[in-house]
């Protein structure tokens, strides 16, 4: 795949029953980390190591994305070889909760215009009020998930999902 017009490439990330996203931006090359948990509870790791077993999973991630970018001679392959990671601060993270990880990641993806902009999630920094602003988003991204063209199960979600709106009214 030829990356040359694509400005950030993101790779949602799925770590010890926790979800996070590291964006490579092309266009200026940082490499951004974005989490939902609070920076007191360290569950995403930034650690380099020149031994690639010794690394965290986000600079593995890293040295595969620059092999790839080797493969196809991308231009910014040297500045994304010289970049280091870093996490994007936020206002709204969270220290307890475990339930919306993927939530925050769909969110996250939908939001993050990279790191030359001002992140704003548009989540409250306040945890009741952050919790009912979670409603909508995951009744939209399971939306889209259900009704995507790729799931093989849509045409039985929708027949079945008509079938409860209707009642015994509908006719196939």
């Amino acid at each position: 795949m030829d990356l040359r017009g694509i400005n950030m490439v993101f790779m949602p990330m799925l770590e010890h029953d926790h979800n996070y996203l590291i964006v490579f931006e092309l266009k200026h090359t940082p490499i951004s980390v974005i989490d939902n948990f609070s920076d007191a509870y360290q569950l995403v790791h930034l650690n380099d190591h020149y031994d690639y077993f010794e690394k965290d999973a986000t600079y593995k991630v890293k040295e595969i994305f620059v092999k790839y970018l080797e493969h196809v001679k991308h231009p910014k392959t040297d500045e994304m070889i010289a970049s280091k990671i870093k996490k994007v601060k936020r206002t709204w993270s969270t220290t307890g909760n475990a339930l919306d990880y993927v939530v925050f990641l769909m969110r996250h993806m939908e939001k993050y215009m990279g790191p030359r902009e001002e992140f704003s999630s548009g989540l409250s920094s306040n945890g009741p009020k952050k919790i009912k602003q979670f409603k909508n988003p995951r009744k939209k991204y399971v939306a889209h998930i259900l009704m995507s063209e790729c799931n093989k199960l849509r045409e039985k979600i929708q027949i079945e999902a008509l079938g409860k709106w209707y009642g015994d009214n509908v006719f196939w």
